[in-house]
């Protein structure tokens, strides 16, 4: 949504305020008694999915610090069945943050725990991004060498 704004501040407030919208319906987790216990690992993914895509949001907009605070919001929540691609993106967002905000280290390292399950899940879209990423942080330091060992990985 972010992206699409292309820089504009009045469509990326819009977009957070559907955000936040979202966030409160799913807040208010009114779901109570048995026939809604179908739901309820819905409800719980949903949550998750709505903190990916404030982050998402976030770093689109140009707000990194606040993207990491979203993606904490992520990781503190319960761990939930095989959700790989999922905590995959979120060490990718987790990474994007970092890069954003000029941390090599803290970009590079989830940037390859990352890539390597986006490889073995064969995830293509989600490797671009991950290239795209290795791009931006060579471009900042090219000696470094968890940069340089995400290119490799990326080669691999």
């Amino acid at each position: 949504m972010a992206r699409v704004a292309g820089g504009d501040s009045a469509k990326i407030r819009a977009a957070l305020a559907l955000i936040r919208q979202a966030g409160t319906i799913i807040k208010e987790d009114r779901f109570e008694g048995d026939e809604y216990q179908l739901f309820s690992n819905s409800l719980e993914v949903a949550k998750r999915r709505y903190r990916i895509t404030k982050a998402t949001v976030l770093i689109g907009a140009g707000w990194p610090q606040e993207a990491l605070d979203a993606v904490d919001d992520v990781m503190d929540l319960p761990p939930m069945g095989d959700m790989a691609r999922m905590n995959a993106f979120t060490n990718y967002l987790w990474a994007q943050a970092y890069a954003d905000m000029g941390t090599l280290d803290a970009a590079a390292i989830p940037a390859q725990e990352a890539l390597a399950v986006m490889k073995h899940l064969n995830s293509v879209v989600n490797i671009a991004r991950i290239a795209g990423l290795q791009s931006q942080l060579a471009l900042a330091d090219p000696k470094h060498i968890e940069v340089i060992r995400l290119g490799v990985m990326l080669r691999e």
